[in-house]
């Protein structure tokens, strides 16, 4: 298992929620591709022919305005240009918790 906590937006949440999914997309695509290239790495180790469709699962989670981020970034991530990073993702869940998909008043 391995938990990507994002810090790419931390710093400045003014940016809006359409740039911050961007960030956060931009983010999460490199850590996939960090990720799929250990995966080849240990599973050569172990006999990579033996498990062929290795999947990588993905879960999102995010808390009030992360989860703005987390969900404006999906649209992104799965538009992306890199579709080749995504052939090895199973789409499990996405949890937003406090977050207002809805708007304010």
């Amino acid at each position: 298992m391995f938990i990507l906590k994002s810090k790419i937006n931390q710093n400045d949440t003014s940016i809006g929620v359409d740039q911050g999914g961007k960030n956060l997309a931009s983010e999460f695509c490199s850590e996939i591709k960090n990720i799929r290239t250990l995966y080849i790495f240990f599973w050569k180790m172990i006999n990579f022919e033996r498990y062929p469709n290795k999947k990588i699962l993905v879960s999102f989670c995010g808390h009030s305005l992360g989860g703005l981020f987390s969900r404006a970034s999906l649209f992104y991530i799965i538009n992306s240009e890199n579709q080749d990073i995504l052939e090895n993702i199973v789409w499990i869940s996405f949890f937003s918790l406090c977050s207002p998909h809805m708007g304010i008043e």
